[in-house]
């Protein structure tokens, strides 16, 4: 429909011409050309700046996406290999003392071979292999193949795959689809578009098509195009503003169910594992009056940090040490707002923020604010390249309020 008006008004144009009519060239040649230029100017810069903004916001929200995806598979890819480690050296305790038991007790004594069944991993519902069908993710609706299908970006409606959607512009009415759309003057009825056609001298009945047919006056046309401006920029604030909320809060409720999914299943194969030691014990105890032991398998909870307001991914996430949660210093200050600064040299870092500055040195139990030296939980070390922190000391060195919420792992740090 934009492209027949242009071509209307163009071939109303020739006719005019050819049939000798003055009005028209009468009026356009009393219209302003450098204010038509300047209108179609501050259009052309309008529309590349918006979608320069778009695109930056995509690229990051793409990043964020991709770091996030990949900290949740090396999560699963740790949470498998070390409970497969753990079956493995169960395992080999079992056989190895199926082996002193034999030589004691004779390999035809009958409590021996119900203790022998039960470490069986290949007999089926036997305890060991239950243990090894929760941790096996090729068996359908185990826990772990729960947590795999829940960060799966190619399973429908996972949270993984719900999260990739709201950030993908190819997505039909996806948030970041409706944004790219906005910004996007060869979308009907999008507010780039209305600016546009408003802006443009060919678009019929548009205003400064208006204008330079001589039907109103140029003060009118600078009103309208004011207006227009304003109009549109309040819509793509608004369009703009809705696509970021729904984005934000799908990432907060793609890492609530992965959590919540992640959690339930670690429950459930500790669950599993238990009752099988429980069972093995017990026949163990019926042959030679004490039951078997084996090491705690201790699975780390993962900690999520969201900083006024927004959850954050890093390329390292926050990890527990000695009982010292050690958070990526550089993410987390770059996003309060200071400046900081590797001297590879002294394997040192800066910080400033307004009239703070934060020095500390990787491997030392003091850092420096403002000069002033301060003791440190536990000292700065490098974790995959990232310089790793005392939780505390962001609220120490930058003011920040900083809340550990130990029953779903969650750092909340809030800016002042």
């Amino acid at each position: 429909m934009k492209s027949l008006y242009r071509k209307s008004k163009a071939l109303l144009g020739t006719l005019a011409f050819s049939v000798g009519i003055a009005a028209v060239p009468n009026a356009v040649q009393a219209a302003d050309s450098s204010f038509i230029n300047e209108v179609s100017a501050a259009y052309s810069q309008y529309e590349q700046k918006k979608k320069a903004e778009y695109v930056s916001f995509l690229l990051s929200e793409q990043t964020a996406y991709q770091t996030y995806y990949n900290q949740k598979h090396a999560d699963y890819a740790n949470l498998l290999e070390l409970t497969k480690q753990d079956l493995t050296a169960m395992l080999q305790k079992l056989q190895s003392d199926v082996i002193g038991l034999r030589a004691k007790y004779g390999e035809n004594n009958d409590a021996l071979k119900a203790y022998e069944r039960a470490i069986d991993k290949d007999r089926a519902d036997s305890p060991m292999d239950l243990y090894e069908d929760a941790i096996d993710p090729d068996n359908a609706g185990s826990a772990m193949d729960l947590i795999e299908d829940s960060i799966d970006q190619d399973r429908a409606d996972s949270p993984m795959d719900l999260y990739q959607d709201a950030i993908d512009p190819n997505t039909a009415d996806s948030p970041m689809d409706l944004y790219e759309d906005a910004v996007d003057p060869d979308t009907a009825d999008s507010p780039m578009d209305r600016y546009q056609d408003e802006a443009d001298i060919h678009y019929g009945g548009g205003t400064m098509d208006l204008y330079e047919d001589g039907d109103i006056t140029k003060e009118e046309a600078q009103k309208r195009m004011a207006s227009v401006r304003n109009t549109t920029e309040t819509a793509l604030a608004k369009q703009i503003g809705d696509s970021k909320n729904r984005i934000r809060q799908t990432k907060s409720n793609t890492e609530q169910q992965i959590q919540q999914t992640r959690a339930s299943s670690i429950q459930l194969i500790l669950k599993q594992r238990d009752n099988a030691i429980r069972q093995i014990s017990e026949l163990r105890k019926q042959l030679t009056g004490s039951g078997i032991a084996f090491e705690p398998l201790v699975i780390h909870d993962w900690i999520t940090v969201i900083i006024d307001g927004e959850m954050q991914f890093f390329d390292q996430p926050p990890v527990v040490m000695k009982g010292s949660t050690l958070v990526p210093l550089r993410a987390i200050f770059e996003k309060l707002g200071a400046e900081v600064t590797w001297n590879a040299k002294e394997q040192s870092v800066t910080a400033k923020k307004g009239d703070s500055t934060v020095w500390l040195k990787i491997g030392s139990g003091k850092a420096k604010i403002n000069g002033r030296n301060v003791d440190l939980q536990s000292p700065p070390q490098t974790i995959n390249g990232s310089t790793m922190v005392p939780l505390r000391f962001v609220s120490e060195a930058l003011g920040a309020e900083v809340l550990w919420d130990a029953e779903t792992s969650t750092i909340t740090i809030t800016s002042k």
